[in-house]
């Protein structure tokens, strides 16, 4: 007895919960359908019916009832809680989509334009003015600016459905990888930039080292010249003094020679 009262129990949990789960994903039609009267009142038969994103313009308002004109001249009465100026979701779906696409396709031109940019940009290019880069953070930010219009109007009408927020992720996502191509082209050329640097500084050191070989081999030759002359001078030194000596005693010989020649052999 007790096994059947746990069971029944346990059966009618599952049966709660089975319930709660349908009418949890149970949900109110956006497909409406309103009457054109002849006159403000729906007592009345309506002479027309008119479904969701009708368009219309309202020509007066009475009570609860709208007078208004339709696309083919016809006019009528309709209830003013069925008119909103709102953009129906169906709208604000197909707009978003056709957002999406756009996106989509600025993404593959921007990626396009990344990969030109690393094959063709010299490797000193690191200007911060580049306009590859400013054309794409500009269309970074229009885009960005369009989706938060998008979001603006979607949040006044919350019955476009799963699909308008699927579409709304999928934009995010889209700016998303359109901010990371542009932080890439940043990147390079920010790497390109510290090369462009780092190959004027290896310029820069080699002709001061060419600067330092041509000093030093002219101090060498200077120093070689001197060296040799210093050398010459020393060796022709003993020769110009025995010179001096030898000029001295013939001098002094030659001197005695004409006194003597004059005194007839007498010498003072």
């Amino acid at each position: 007895m007790k096994g059947s009262g746990w069971k029944g129990l346990l059966l009618t949990l599952l049966i709660s919960l089975v319930l709660v789960g349908m009418a949890q994903g149970a949900r109110i039609t956006d497909k409406l359908l309103a009457g054109l009267y002849p006159d403000p009142d729906s007592t009345g038969k309506p002479t027309r019916v008119l479904p969701s994103d009708t368009p219309l313009e309202r020509l007066e308002k009475r009570g609860d009832f709208t007078r208004v004109r339709l696309g083919d001249g016809s006019e009528g009465w309709v209830e003013s809680r069925f008119i909103t100026d709102e953009k129906p979701a169906r709208i604000m779906l197909l707009e978003l989509q056709a957002k999406n696409s756009q996106l989509q396709q600025q993404l593959r031109d921007a990626e396009r334009q990344l990969k030109a940019l690393g094959k063709e940009q010299p490797a000193g290019n690191g200007s911060g003015d580049d306009p590859e880069l400013n054309a794409l953070k500009r269309q970074l930010a229009d885009a960005q600016a369009e989706n938060a219009l998008l979001k603006n109007e979607r949040s006044t009408d919350n019955s476009a459905g799963n699909g308008s927020e699927a579409l709304a992720q999928r934009i995010v996502e889209l700016e998303q990888q359109l901010a990371e191509t542009v932080s890439s082209e940043v990147e390079l050329t920010r790497e390109s930039s510290a090369l462009e640097t780092a190959q004027q500084v290896n310029r820069q050191l080699e002709q001061r080292l060419q600067q330092i070989a041509r000093l030093a081999g002219a101090m060498e030759t200077t120093t070689a010249t001197e060296e040799s002359s210093s050398r010459f001078k020393a060796w022709e030194l003993p020769l110009l003094l025995l010179a001096m000596l030898f000029s001295f005693i013939g001098g002094v010989a030659f001197k005695n020679y004409r006194l003597a020649k004059r005194y007839g052999g007498f010498r003072i």
